[in-house]
């Protein structure tokens, strides 16, 4: 069942896979390999959350978060993770 995406995270993740991918609509439950991703186009996905987010996540995380809803998360936890870091070393 399509859920579209509700964070800003999320839409800019689905934006990122449907870019990639060409397949709109992406909901957030979608599988990145189900809509024809594999491990060339995740790396691809990874490098846009980065120019995007400045966060850098691995091969793993889309692996195992799988859906935009997952990758997002993984995209937010590694913000905050890093802004963490950032402010103790200030």
């Amino acid at each position: 069942t399509y859920v579209e995406p509700r964070t800003e995270t999320e839409r800019r993740v689905a934006a990122i896979w449907s870019e990639l991918l060409g397949v709109e609509p992406i909901g957030i439950h979608d599988d990145f390999f189900e809509l024809g991703g594999h491990s060339l186009l995740a790396t691809r996905v990874l490098a846009r959350i980065d120019e995007l987010f400045g966060v850098r996540l691995t091969l793993r995380s889309v692996f195992e978060g799988g859906t935009v809803h997952g990758l997002s998360l993984r995209t937010d936890e590694a913000r905050v993770t890093q802004t963490d870091r950032e402010e103790v070393e200030l």
